[in-house]
This record gives C-alpha cells, structure tokens and sequence, in this order.
C-alpha cells in the first residue's frame, strides 16, 4: 500500500515523499524452504518416509550449476519443524539478480515453513579480493516503516517476518558478487537455532546473488531521514496483563499449557481496551515466532531489556520472535471490530499441532473496574526442551 509519503515513485515531487527505490528497482523476495526428491521436485511427505538413502544425486540447478545430493531420511515424521535442501527466492533455487549499480528496495518475507534467517551482506570483489560484509538499511519490521531507517549488518528474518531493505549497489564494481548469505544454523529437525553461528561459509549459504552490471545509471532515490511515528503508548489505558507460555508435551506444542480447541474461548478481551501480554518460552532449543491476528503491538521489552530508539524491534509489529527461553512484553490496544480471532506459532509444523488459542473480541463493560496484573498462565512450565 502506498500513500503520500511512501509513493511508489522516486521522482515524487511532493517534497516530504521519501522517494523510495521504485518501479523495476522495488522488489518482492518470499524466502521459501524446500526439500527435493530424487527427481528434483519439490516435496513434503512426513507421513510416507524412506529410511533408505539414495546414492544418486539429483540435479536441481543452483547458481553454480552443481549436483545436490538428496537426503531422503529428511523426510521422516516430526513435530518439531521441516528444514529443507535447499534455500529458494520466489521458488528459485538459490537464483541471481543482474542489477544496475544504484540503490534497490527488496521487500522480504520468510515463507517459512520452519527456517530462520540471519542474513548478512557479503562481498566477493571481481579479481580475488579478500570477502567482506557490508551493511544494509532496514526500512520495516513486520510491514510498518520504522520512525528512521537503521543501518545494519544483519537482517533477522523468522518465518511470517517482513522486512523492506535498501541495498545501495553503486559501491560495488562490475564483475563483484554481492551475496545475502544466512549465517544462522538451524537444528535439523526444525525446531529453533542451534545457537551457533555459521562462520565457514559456503556457496550453499547463498540465499541470492547480486551481479552489479558496468556503467553507472541515473538514481533519482533517496534513503529518508526520517519515515513514521510510532503510536503513544499509554499505560493508564493498559485494563489487564496476560501471560502465556509456549510449551511441550508429548510430541505437541501448546500454550498454557493447552492444546488448540476452536470451540474453546481462551482469551475474552474488551472493545476499546488496551493489555499487557507477555509470551514466555520454557524450551531451551525451541524457537516460536508467534503470530497474533487482527491488531498490531509495540514490544517494550525482551528478557528484562527495555526496547529503546534504534532497536530494531522498536516498531509496530504482529510477530514476535520468541527464541530459547526468552520473554517479551508487549502492549496492544483493541480498537475496532468484535469477533474470533487465534495466535499461533507461524513455524507451521507447531501450528499444525496445536500450537494455538483462540481470542475474542467482545463489547466493553461500561463502569466496571479496571483490573490490572491478571495473569492467564495455567500451563505445566516443568518441561525443558
């Protein structure tokens, strides 16, 4: 969506546009994870596994137009996530991108399904220069623009994430090659981050590669100093505080302890109200970005730290990146519609087992009392993963 200052057109010549990289230099990116079978197709099939290993690779063609083994054993049962073969960009293997050297907007989304990202920007220079990593500007968080751009050297993108990032490709030379590169190591079964970083970095790392083409060309876009105004946070509105823990039991995932009923109402909140909910994770190798429908929040803290100016989760937001025993307090308000709404995990192997509650929306009690440190946490926290 656009407007009047973020317009879609770089030559806007509404002074206070922000004159964003547009046209063929605006970019959509879906970060999908996928797993191949011996016929390079893609494939998802947990419920008919093949314990038995294939000595045939497969050709499924990636940028350097090498042979990809195919790991069948990957495709046995698990509730704890899917990780795939092989990094796709809008269902491209691992593509590349011809680009003038000028600045582009690339708009991300982790389509998941289990796969996390820390993505960095790295330089091969034409001739055998040493590699390097370079920065980029994150725009958004979740869809909504930051109140200014931030300058960083990693894009954390969890799965249901958006982030739009400016890459200025005019300080690079014909002949480089500029790669995104996920420097984030995933347990195998899909579950969360091993916690380590990957430091030995291969070409099947690349998620996509930039080749900057010679001459210069016209750029007419700007990186603007200032964006959006985040909305005031107002306490004296807050009318409950809620917890909720995301947990483990038996081979499903749940929340308070409780696996999803859709027939069950687990949270009833008031029209025109504000909360304060906190998500608490028990695992100690779980990682759950938890999405919550319908309203947006702004997180105030994470782990005891307050989320100041600059923090990259300084921002309105609908996904909370909830790794190994961390948690975040949020606050949000319910302004507009009555109704049914969920949150869930969006890795979606947990989602699909169970992972969720249900929430409604329900009309405001005129003269009741407000009630303030209410907590919903009902589940068995004694299970460490």
């Amino acid at each position: 969506l656009f407007d009047n200052l973020d317009s879609g057109d770089e030559n806007d010549p509404n002074p206070k546009a922000f004159r964003l990289p547009s046209g063929d230099y605006d970019i959509p990116m879906i970060l999908h994870d996928v797993q191949f079978d011996e016929n390079g197709q893609a494939v998802w099939d947990f419920f008919t596994p093949s314990p038995e290993p294939k000595d045939t690779p497969a050709d499924v063609g990636n940028f350097q137009g090498t042979l990809d083994t195919y790991f069948p054993t990957r495709q046995q049962y698990t509730t704890n996530g899917m990780i795939g073969d092989m990094y796709t960009v809008n269902r491209i293997i691992r593509p590349y991108l011809d680009v003038d050297r000028r600045k582009y907007r690339f708009r991300i989304l982790n389509g998941g399904p289990s796969r996390l990202y820390s993505l960095k920007l790295l330089v091969l220079p034409a001739g055998g220069g040493d590699p390097y990593f370079d920065t980029m500007w994150a725009l958004s968080n979740d869809g909504n623009l930051y109140e200014r751009p931030l300058e960083l050297d990693q894009l954390d993108i969890w799965v249901a994430n958006r982030v739009d990032a400016v890459i200025d490709f005019s300080k690079y030379e014909a002949g480089d090659r500029v790669r995104l590169v996920n420097v984030l190591q995933s347990r195998r079964d899909g579950a969360g981050p091993t916690g380590f970083i990957i430091e030995n970095l291969t070409d099947e790392d690349g998620v996509i590669e930039f080749r900057p083409r010679p001459g210069d060309v016209e750029d007419p876009s700007r990186i603007p100093e200032y964006m959006r105004s985040l909305p005031t946070i107002n306490m004296s509105e807050v009318k409950r505080e809620r917890l909720f823990v995301f947990d483990y039991d038996n081979g499903l995932w749940t929340v308070n302890g409780r696996l999803m009923d859709p027939n069950r109402v687990d949270v009833e909140i008031e029209q025109g109200s504000a909360e304060i909910w906190t998500f608490r994770s028990t695992g100690k190798s779980w990682a759950h970005p938890v999405h919550t429908h319908f309203e947006e929040f702004q997180i105030i803290e994470k782990n005891g730290r307050p989320i100041r100016d600059g923090d990259v989760l300084k921002a309105r937001k609908d996904v909370v990146q909830l790794g190994p025993m961390d948690e975040v307090v949020f606050f949000s308000r319910w302004r507009d519609f009555l109704g049914k709404h969920v949150m869930h995990c969006h890795n979606v192997v947990h989602e699909d087992h169970a992972m969720m509650i249900r929430w409604d929306i329900v009309p405001g009690k005129k003269g009741k009392k407000k009630k303030k440190n209410q907590r919903a946490a009902t589940g068995n926290e004694s299970k460490k993963g």
